[in-house]
């Protein structure tokens, strides 16, 4: 039954996808761009990381690289330790676990729910996670790889000098108050 209702769900889902691609194909540059920052733009709006320390127009151009992830209950979205794209990731929909390794045992860190984003540190820093994430329930996820958000932020230098002072922050003073997070044990 798990299995059916997995290709049933992974089936409906694909095809609108592809449904949905083909039509804002047809849209020009600028409807898209309104269009990705009517259904991508509030998420951004609602974390401060961004619009504390970005400009509206270097958020404007990064909705149009907002990726979707759907995932099944229990599949990995990435492992402690890996070199991946460093995204950061919304919850949409569904449930994540952060979870750290040892070589024998997997201790859970935070679950987390719709509203929720994660792998802030990785997006600015460049560095390997720092723990596991695996989907708990049927899971939507929006994304935003490094790399995608570094090419939007040539176009705006003084942005991306806003970036490099975050991530200085981060890496040279151990200093997280630009991101507005809070460490997931202490609440510090």
């Amino acid at each position: 039954i798990r299995e059916y209702l997995r290709f049933l769900w992974k089936e409906e889902n694909t095809q609108n996808l592809e449904e949905e691609q083909k039509i804002i194909n047809f849209l020009s540059s600028t409807l898209k761009e309104e269009l990705y920052l009517e259904a991508y733009g509030s998420i951004l709006k609602e974390h401060p990381m961004f619009y504390t320390n970005f400009s509206e127009k270097t958020i404007r151009k990064l909705v149009s690289r907002i990726r979707e992830t759907r995932l099944f209950p229990d599949e990995k979205v990435f492992n402690e330790g890996e070199d991946d794209d460093y995204s950061i990731y919304f919850i949409i929909k569904g449930k994540v676990e952060l979870l750290t390794s040892t070589k024998t045992i997997e201790n859970s860190l935070k679950h987390l729910g719709v509203g929720d984003h994660f792998g802030e540190l990785c997006f600015f820093t460049g560095k390997p996670r720092i723990f596991s994430a695996r989907s708990k329930d049927f899971t939507t996820l929006f994304s935003i790889p490094r790399v995608e958000f570094l090419s939007v932020l040539e176009k705006n230098p003084e942005d991306y000098e806003k970036f490099c002072m975050v991530r200085d922050q981060i890496l040279l003073y151990g200093n997280h108050n630009p991101l507005k997070i809070r460490c997931f044990c202490c609440g510090k």
